[in-house]
């Protein structure tokens, strides 16, 4: 009895230390990444649109170099929302910034051409892009 006790002591621990592991883990550098695929906004959004697996296989979890138009801007607290494509497509690329780590999405103003590197998570109606800075390359 005593060691089926231990047993799942010794069990929930190690998944507590395995939680505690891969909550702590650091972010990706980004911004100092060099981009894995370099493309406009159009090209991504074009490529998610017609076969989103296979776009899915080649962008998913990469660093990605996107241009684009700014479309929108959102402002939510910490974070910073900004939506680059073509002007006359309703849907485009969805890119989040952290303003505690990365203030310079504020001076982005609607209509600006602008570069974006971020990590590609998917695609829903928009292309989502995280953790992105601003890209002078």
């Amino acid at each position: 009895m005593k060691k089926n006790r231990v047993s799942i002591l010794t069990g929930i621990a190690a998944i507590f230390l395995f939680a505690l592991v891969v909550y702590n883990k650091p972010h990706r550098n980004i911004q100092n990444t060099k981009p894995d695929f370099k493309l406009t906004a159009s090209e991504l959004l074009t490529s998610f649109e017609n076969d989103s697996k296979n776009a899915d296989a080649i962008y998913l979890n990469k660093i990605l170099l996107v241009s684009g138009i700014v479309k929108s801007i959102n402002k939510t607290n910490e974070i910073r929302t900004l939506i680059i494509g073509d002007p006359d497509n309703i849907f485009g690329v969805n890119c989040s910034f952290n303003i505690r780590e990365n203030s310079e999405a504020d001076r982005v103003l609607l209509g600006d051409t602008i570069q974006i590197k971020g990590e590609c998570k998917g695609y829903l109606d928009d292309v989502i892009l995280v953790n992105c800075f601003l890209s002078e390359n």
